[in-house]
């Protein structure tokens, strides 16, 4: 009967250390998944904030496009020309 009884206790205590064991990794695949969670986070700002800055500069593209269409055909500037002005030092 002894035999039983140590057998039976080994087995609580083997449960007890079972029971630890998948607390603690329970406690360590939490903190993985909480710091996925707030690099996707992080990650998904900064790509938000790259759209938006992606979106700024093609407004400012457009302008840009739209400005120089509406512009006069011809030199803005009479009497200067590229040409001349790339071969005239600064």
């Amino acid at each position: 009967m002894k035999l039983l009884a140590r057998k039976a206790e080994e087995n609580v205590q083997i449960q007890e250390e079972l029971e630890r064991v998948k607390a603690r990794y329970a406690e360590w695949l939490k903190r993985n998944l909480d710091s996925m969670a707030q690099e996707k986070a992080i990650f998904g700002n900064w790509l938000t904030t790259r759209q938006q800055e992606a979106q700024n500069m093609k407004e400012a593209m457009d302008l840009c496009a739209k400005a120089e269409a509406s512009e006069p055909a011809g030199n803005p500037l009479p009497g200067i020309s590229m040409a001349n002005a790339r071969n005239k030092p600064a």
